[in-house]
């Protein structure tokens, strides 16, 4: 709807324009052709005044700008200037710098050279730095396992010593006499055990010290073993001893006791094969038991003491 309004109001205003001219008289259309020209000479004068002094303004405006670039210009040129100056300084400076770097170069390159020859003095000195420490090292592993293996006989023979005095005490006594056997069997299959460990270990290509170390490990091992065994066998031979003397004494006491118990109680007037006393030979018999008995008892009480 609005945007015909301007056409629709054009086509009113051509209509009317139209019907009032076509409604003038000749001298009103002359006045109104005048009027009309005169109008449209002033807006040209007008339109051309304005764009006069448009044209004056832009003028000057170029003119300020013109001035303004031209100092710039100056400026540039000022700044261009001294940029060269800098940038000749600078290449100058860039032409020091490289001969400097051709001077260090030549410095580096003979440092490198003395350094290179320092390391390789120092390989030479810590290689044979490193063979005399191998050297000083393998006389001080031999040493080591000529110690080790000097005071691991030492211990052996004052173990095996000292082993063989306990079992012949311990079992000096009665009730441990059976388990000597025993004892110096385990001693026996001790050492066998330990001599084929041993020669196991010579035969063996490579020895070292934690070898050794190893091997002391597990003599010593074997070693608490059998003595395990040894006390095993000591306690078991002495808790279950019987002293069969000691027995037929008990047997002969229980004997006599039940003799005398049967002499009490038979009556006086039972029967006469009750009454009938015992045989003399008898009496004797048991007499001389019983005193074997006791002679027994006492020296199995004397020895026991001691």
């Amino acid at each position: 709807m609005y945007i015909y309004i301007p056409s629709i109001f054009n086509n009113f205003y051509n209509f009317f324009f139209r019907e009032c001219i076509n409604q003038m008289s000749d001298r009103a259309f002359n006045v109104y052709n005048e009027f009309y020209t005169h109008t449209t000479h002033i807006c040209f004068f007008l339109n051309y005044e304005a764009w006069q002094v448009e044209t004056d303004n832009t003028i000057k405006s170029l003119y300020k700008v013109s001035s303004q670039m031209k100092e710039q210009l100056l400026e540039a040129s000022e700044l261009q200037s001294a940029m060269l100056k800098s940038q000749k300084e600078g290449l100058k400076i860039q032409n020091e710098i490289l001969d400097h770097g051709k001077e260090l170069g030549n410095v580096l390159k003979s440092s490198s050279e003395t350094v290179n020859d320092m390391v390789m003095e120092f390989k030479e000195s810590a290689k044979d730095q490193k063979e005399l420490l191998y050297e000083i090292f393998s006389y001080i592993r031999t040493f080591q396992n000529w110690i080790i293996g000097e005071v691991s006989w030492f211990q052996s023979i004052i173990y095996y010593t000292i082993s063989c005095i306990l079992c012949a005490l311990f079992s000096s006594a009665r009730r441990t006499a059976d388990a000597r056997v025993a004892l110096f069997t385990i001693l026996s299959l001790n050492i066998t055990i330990e001599r084929m460990l041993v020669q196991y270990y010579d035969n063996t290509v490579h020895h070292s010290t934690h070898d050794k170390v190893e091997i002391i490990y597990v003599t010593w091992s074997i070693r608490k073993i059998c003595l395990t065994l040894c006390a095993v066998t000591l306690l078991y031979t002495y808790y279950c001893y019987k002293d069969k003397q000691l027995e037929s004494f008990h047997a002969l006491r229980r004997i006599e006791n039940r003799l005398n118990r049967m002499q009490i109680i038979t009556p006086t007037n039972g029967n006469q094969a009750y009454n009938k006393p015992i045989r003399h030979s008898e009496r004797l018999a048991i007499k001389r038991l019983h005193a074997a008995s006791v002679k027994e008892h006492d020296s199995n009480c004397f020895t026991l003491n001691k």
